[in-house]
């Protein structure tokens, strides 16, 4: 969700810097506001798609994915992560196990 929120944002930005260099007035008839942007539309609309190009560019380097729920055999502390690679333990420094049927393979460990 957070992702396709940073594409939108980033798209709306490059649009509204496209409007602004391809229309640079702006006129509110509501309160009667007259805006000329003439003169600084191409630094204005260019700022305007540079940032909504960083806004595309942060969404396409969130990692997508399942998080994976890790636990250490050692002194069970649990973690999220999303690669799922080798996780070692920031507690203890012990490469940690999926969660999921830790219990089942571990069943000296079970609480209770």
């Amino acid at each position: 969700m957070k992702k396709i929120f940073w594409i939108v944002f980033g798209l709306l930005w490059i649009s509204f810097g496209i409007s602004l260099i391809k229309h640079p007035n702006f006129y509110d008839s509501r309160h009667g506001i007259y805006q000329n942007f003439s003169q600084i539309r191409w630094p204005l609309g260019g700022g305007f798609i540079f940032v909504g190009t960083l806004f595309l560019v942060v969404s396409f380097k969130m990692k997508n994915g399942k998080t994976v729920d890790f636990i250490c055999p050692k002194c069970e502390k649990t973690v999220k992560d999303i690669e799922g690679k080798d996780i070692y333990c920031p507690k203890c420094g012990t490469k940690m196990e999926p969660l999921e049927g830790f219990y089942e393979r571990h069943p000296d460990r079970k609480k209770g």
